[in-house]
């Protein structure tokens, strides 16, 4: 038979102790912190889990931000078309007035210098940036999509911006794509800046077979550029909904995270009384039990 002595008894009831006080400590730890699980041995399964919600939580974080550089170039793309269409239209009033009845070298030079000026306006238009980057330059470098000149700067590199997890939106179009392809041997049928120049002799001369075929190559522009608002504009529809059902996503994470890591205030105000009255419970009756005597010293 084994024989308990009074100091391995002391020892167990001192350990019994000691656990009580570490379970207390523990529990007004979590109380103070908001946190049940303080460190990986509090709960590995449920570090690991948390972690991984975590991670998932950054990269939506990221692909919301890059949804909002998207929308910021989709919102710039489409004031920028409906800006060339409002142009467009006005120099192609200015085309029929100029067609419509004779008109004497004063008028016709006042037509052609705001078709001209019209043309210097479309070319800010074509210069729009966003962050510093024209939007209709594609992936081209520099801080301008066309020159002065209405000569193209950029290249055909397309813009794509990740919005979620599955998705890559285009997000610009380049400039030839909008405003047409250059022409240099026959400017007449170039793009829109080209196109705007001819127009403007055309009125000068008073070319009215060349005014009336400006007409219908300016209902082709216009044709275009609408094509490139209305593809844009839907993406930035898209662009929103996927960022409302991801935002619903990160709700769900949130949740998650917060079930895993978070306390039960209530729960765990109950947990602490208990642990405080076991630890006093413990501290009393081995301070009972625990008295040195004479007795003790004797033996």
């Amino acid at each position: 038979m084994s024989r308990v002595t009074s100091f391995s008894s002391s020892a167990l009831m001192l350990a019994d102790v000691f656990d009580a006080q570490r379970a207390l400590t523990r529990a007004q730890s979590q109380i103070a912190s908001g946190k049940k699980v303080q460190k990986a041995s509090d709960g590995p399964a449920e570090v690991v889990a948390s972690l991984d919600s975590r991670a998932q939580l950054r990269r939506s974080e990221q692909l919301d931000r890059n949804a909002g550089v998207a929308r910021q170039w989709l919102a710039a793309s489409d004031g920028a078309t409906q800006s060339i269409i409002e142009r467009v239209s006005a120099v192609r009033s200015l085309l029929i007035q100029a067609n419509s009845a004779p008109s004497g070298p004063n008028t016709r030079t006042a037509i052609a210098d705001q078709i001209n000026s019209l043309r210097q306006s479309l070319i800010e238009s074509a210069n729009t940036t966003v962050l510093g980057r024209p939007i209709f330059s594609g992936t081209a470098g520099g801080q301008l999509a066309y020159d002065s000149t209405g000569a193209y700067l950029g290249d055909a590199g397309t813009v794509i911006v990740p919005v979620t997890r599955a998705v890559n939106l285009q997000v610009a179009r380049t400039g030839p794509e909008v405003f047409g392809v250059s022409n240099p041997s026959d400017p007449a049928n170039g793009d829109l800046f080209q196109m705007l120049t001819s127009l403007s002799q055309a009125v000068m001369n008073g070319d009215s077979a060349a005014l009336t075929a400006g007409l219908s190559k300016l209902d082709t522009a216009t044709d275009r550029v609408q094509r490139v608002q209305v593809e844009l504009g839907s993406r930035l529809n898209q662009v929103n909904d996927l960022r409302s059902a991801a935002a619903a996503n990160d709700t769900e994470l949130k949740a998650a995270i917060s079930q895993l890591e978070d306390i039960d205030l209530a729960e765990a105000t109950i947990a602490f009384k208990s642990r405080e009255a076991s630890y006093q419970a413990a501290l009393q009756v081995t301070a009972r039990i625990i008295q040195p005597s004479l007795l003790d010293f004797l033996r």
